[in-house]
C-alpha cells in the first residue's frame, strides 16, 4: 500500500509539531480510523465541508503527532451520523439508478459500490458509473470528490465506494449544464469579470454553498448555462485540461483572498464591499468556502492522472467550472483579489497555529495550498501569504451565518 508521501515544504520543519513516537504509528491510526467506520458512519456530517479522513489525512500529511490525530478521531467520530442497516444487498446495477438523492440509501450505496470495485476494479467502475455521479458533485461540493481522490491516491477502495455513495445521497443533478457546449474561448476569470456585472444574480445569500447552489439551479439555471457556454472550447488532451484545472486551482486560492459581500445591490454596477460591510467572522467564513472551491481542484487534478477517458476528464473540468462559478456568486460576486497581504508570520508560524487551533477546515486548505506550491501553480509570497490568511482566520471557526434568501 502506498502512503501519502509528507508535503516537503511542511517536513523541512515538522519538529515545530513535537512529533512523538513513530509516522508509521500515525499513519497506521489512519487508516484504522477510515476503515473502521467503513459503512458504520457517514463518511462526515451532510452541513460540514471536509470528512473524517480528510481531517485525519491532513494532520498526518502536516506531520501532527499521534496524540494530535488520536484526538481528532475522537472528537469527530462521536459527531458522525450512523448509517441505516436496513437497506443492505437492495441496491443493484440494474436498480441503483431509482435510489439517487435518498440520504437513507447511503449504506445501501456503500456495498453496493463495494462489490462493483471487487468486482470490476477501479478503471472499469469509473467509466460505467462516474461520469454520471459527476453530474451530481455539486450536492456534496468538494467533500465526495477529495473523498475519492484520497482513496485512489492512498490505494485505498473503501474511500471511493464510500464517495460516490456520498454522491448519489446528496445528488444535485446538473447534467444539462455540464453538458453545454463551450464556444466562445473566455477563461474562467473573464467569466466571472462579466458575472461580476451582472444585476440578474443580485439578491441577499448565505454562505451555505449547498442551499445556495439549489437556489441557483432553481432560478438562474439558463444563466449558469450561458456563461458556461462562454467558457474556452474543452481542452482536447488530458495536458491541457491539467493545464487549465491548474489555473482554476490559482483562481480558487485568489477567491480566498477577494472580500465576500451579501448585500443587495442597488447600483451599476455593483461596487466593491469595504471592510465595513464584513464581520471578521463572515470573512473568514468564506474563506472557508473558497478553500471547499480549492478542495475541489486539488481532487480534479489528482483524479485526472487515474482518468483513461478524455471525455471524462473534460467533464471533470467542466465541473470545476461550474463550482467555481457558483462560489463566485455566492461570495458576492466582488472583483476578483490579483494582491495579497504582506505575510506577518513564517510558514512554521503559521502551521504550529492552524495545528494549535483545532482548526480543521483550516488544516485540509494549508495541505492543499501546499500541493499547489510544489506543482508550482503559485509562487511563494503568494503561498505564504494565503497561509497567514488561514493561521489569522483560525480563531474565527464559527458556524455559517444564517441569512434569509430573496432570490424568486
Amino acid at each position: 500500500m502506498t502512503k501519502t508521501k509528507p508535503f516537503p515544504m511542511l517536513l523541512k520543519q515538522q519538529q515545530s509539531f513535537h512529533i512523538v513516537g513513530k509516522r508509521s504509528d500515525a499513519w497506521s491510526l489512519v487508516l484504522r480510523a477510515v476503515t473502521d467506520h467503513h459503512k458504520v458512519h457517514r463518511i462526515g456530517r451532510q452541513d460540514s465541508n471536509y470528512t473524517l479522513a480528510q481531517a485525519l489525512l491532513s494532520l498526518y500529511d502536516m506531520g501532527a503527532d499521534i496524540g494530535k490525530i488520536n484526538s481528532t478521531y475522537h472528537i469527530m467520530a462521536a459527531d458522525l451520523e450512523p448509517t441505516a442497516s436496513i437497506s443492505q444487498g437492495s441496491i443493484n446495477a440494474e436498480n441503483w439508478r431509482a435510489y439517487i438523492g435518498k440520504t437513507e440509501m447511503y449504506r445501501g450505496f456503500v456495498e453496493f459500490f463495494d462489490r462493483e470495485l471487487a468486482s470490476r476494479g477501479v478503471e472499469s467502475v469509473f467509466e460505467v458509473y462516474f461520469p454520471s455521479l459527476l453530474d451530481g458533485c455539486l450536492g456534496s461540493h468538494s467533500v465526495s470528490l477529495a473523498h475519492i481522490a484520497f482513496g485512489l491516491e492512498n490505494s485505498l477502495p473503501n474511500m471511493i465506494s464510500e464517495g460516490m455513495a456520498h454522491i448519489c445521497t446528496t445528488y444535485l443533478d446538473t447534467s444539462d449544464i455540464l453538458s453545454v457546449q463551450s464556444t466562445t474561448g473566455m477563461k474562467c476569470d473573464e467569466v466571472l469579470d462579466m458575472i461580476h456585472y451582472d444585476q440578474r444574480f443580485d439578491g441577499r445569500l448565505s454562505l451555505h454553498f449547498v442551499n445556495n447552489v439549489k437556489l441557483l439551479l432553481n432560478s438562474r439555471r439558463d444563466l449558469l448555462r450561458t456563461y458556461m457556454n462562454y467558457m474556452q472550447t474543452t481542452p482536447k488532451t488530458i495536458a491541457e485540461a491539467q493545464a487549465e484545472n491548474q489555473e482554476l486551482v490559482h483562481l480558487a486560492i485568489l477567491l480566498m483572498h477577494t472580500p465576500a459581500n451579501t448585500t443587495t445591490f442597488s447600483q451599476s454596477p455593483p461596487r466593491s464591499p469595504t471592510n465595513s460591510d464584513m464581520t471578521i467572522s463572515f470573512q473568514s467564513t468564506h474563506s472557508v468556502m473558497s478553500g471547499s472551491l480549492l478542495s475541489s481542484a486539488i481532487a480534479v487534478n489528482r483524479i485526472i492522472p487515474y482518468v483513461n477517458s478524455i471525455e471524462l476528464v473534460q467533464r471533470l473540468l467542466s465541473f470545476q467550472r461550474l463550482s467555481t462559478i457558483c462560489t463566485y456568486i455566492i461570495q458576492g460576486r466582488t472583483p476578483i483579489q490579483s494582491s495579497y497581504a504582506e505575510p506577518t508570520k513564517t510558514l512554521e508560524e503559521c502551521k504550529y497555529a492552524i495545528l494549535r487551533s483545532g482548526n480543521i477546515q483550516a488544516g485540509i486548505t494549508l495541505c492543499d495550498l501546499d500541493y499547489a506550491n510544489s506543482l508550482n501553480i503559485i509562487d511563494s509570497g503568494c503561498f505564504l501569504s494565503t497561509v497567514n490568511l488561514l493561521s489569522d482566520g483560525e480563531h474565527t471557526q464559527r458556524p455559517f451565518p444564517k441569512k434569509s434568501y430573496s432570490w424568486s
